[in-house]
């Protein structure tokens, strides 16, 4: 083993700052005094510094001690050591504040569009040492596989009927609804309200998997003897939107993912317990959240709730408002 090797594994912070005390105030008694130890324990530290570094590092006088020519060339090299220390544990601080790091957030393109553009936005001004990786995914369940495999740290989702939410621990912060999306000139358009047996007879535009809320639907309508009728599967809520303009069909989606110049089409809530649904952060559960992790929610938390709670549009302008959930 090399004789530096020796010294970076034997040589220690407290010796280092024994030696640079003894330095600055001329004693070793009064470095002693400030690490709380003997005269005679401080002596041998230095000493044993003196032996790993096999040259003297202080001169011994009448007055005290001062540093030999090696001895100010170690002091400046361990200043900078402690300075370095002083700058990890400031950065480590940091970490542990929620002031820096890497949080890394799944969801879907339209609760990214709807909600959460512009709370990162706001996150990144107010923790700018942050950074914030936005995952796209193309279902609420790939979103929630991500999370369980740790890919991700934060999952926003809406809790739709159907979703298998086991092993997340959600954090619910705003009430959504689910509406039937009805083309212009639709027999139900009218409607403030309306039930989920009145669109058994319209052809629906439904989701492709993993998508669960057809599923969910297909069950809900087996439950009262009814079947869907689907005419197309959309890839998202863009296409269903689009489709539904164009009068092939009707659609049953959460209110927040209507576009904000809505038109040509009808938005009427859903008159069933299930279609009241929860916008939530999800992160895995029983795994403990790292400090950027936790500032990134609450700030989040923060935001969404201070919104105004959704409302029912139509074509008529005619709105209602639901309440959020805190």
């Amino acid at each position: 083993m090399s004789a530096r090797t020796d010294w970076v594994r034997q040589a220690d912070l407290l010796s280092l700052r024994i030696f640079l005390s003894a330095i600055e105030d001329g004693q070793i008694g009064l470095a002693a005094s400030r690490e709380h130890l003997v005269a005679s324990a401080a002596t041998k530290r230095i000493q044993e510094l003196e032996n790993l570094a096999g040259v003297q590092l202080l001169v011994r006088t009448a007055k005290g001690v001062k540093a030999s020519a090696a001895g100010e060339v170690l002091a400046a090299h361990a200043r900078t050591v402690f300075a370095t220390l002083e700058a990890a544990q400031a950065d480590m601080s940091r970490f542990a504040n929620g002031d820096r790091g890497i949080v890394i957030v799944g969801s879907l393109r339209w609760v990214i569009r709807a909600n959460l553009a512009q709370e990162i936005a706001s996150f990144g001004r107010s923790h700018p040492g942050v950074s914030v990786r936005l995952r796209e995914e193309p279902g609420t369940p790939v979103v929630l596989q991500s999370l369980a495999q740790g890919a991700i740290d934060v999952a926003v989702i809406i809790q739709l009927p159907g979703l298998d939410t086991t092993g997340a621990d959600l954090a619910c912060f705003r009430r959504d609804q689910l509406v039937a999306v009805l083309p212009e000139g639709h027999a139900l358009e009218g409607r403030t309200s309306l039930r989920f047996h009145e669109l058994l007879d319209d052809e629906f535009i439904g989701f492709a998997p993993p998508a669960p809320l057809m599923p969910a639907l297909h069950k809900i309508a087996q439950g009262i003897g009814r079947e869907i009728k689907v005419k197309f599967a959309a890839q998202s809520v863009e296409v269903a939107y689009s489709f539904v303009r164009a009068g092939l069909g009707v659609a049953i989606m959460p209110m927040c993912t209507l576009p904000p110049d809505i038109e040509s089409v009808t938005a009427v809530p859903v008159d069933e317990a299930w279609a009241q649904c929860d916008m939530c952060i999800a992160t895995a559960r029983g795994r403990p959240l790292k400090p950027p992790v936790e500032a990134f929610i609450a700030h989040l938390r923060s935001g969404l709730e201070a919104m105004a709670a959704p409302k029912a549009i139509t074509s008529r302008m005619e709105k209602s408002t639901f309440s959020m959930i805190n």
